[in-house]
């Protein structure tokens, strides 16, 4: 069901209340690593969404560090659409958050 519905809208924006994230589950684990959101620029997943995929991760003390990239000319496989800026991406993001630690 969530493929057909996924196909289904191929080629509209997402709102985001149409696919919604959950509060993170506080029982399970208190401390989150940090975060890193990649979609296309013509991703179905909008800026909309992620910003409130954000915002639930977001906690009281700011720990929670979510950081979005946007990559040009691809759309929601940008792993497939743009191998080498989607791994340099991964690469400069890990490097960040190894030296962070």
């Amino acid at each position: 069901p969530v493929l057909t519905s996924a196909l289904s809208r191929r080629g509209k924006d997402w709102s985001a209340k149409e696919y919604l994230a959950k509060p993170l589950d506080s029982t399970i684990c208190r401390v989150y690593p940090p975060i890193l959101i990649i979609r296309g620029e013509y991703d179905f997943v909008t800026e909309a969404c992620t910003r409130d995929w954000e915002s639930l991760l977001a906690n009281d003390d700011k720990s929670v560090t979510a950081r979005e990239v946007v990559l040009k000319d691809c759309a929601h496989y940008p792993h497939l659409e743009q191998q080498h800026e989607y791994a340099e991406v991964l690469e400069i993001f890990c490097s960040s958050v190894e030296d962070n630690n």
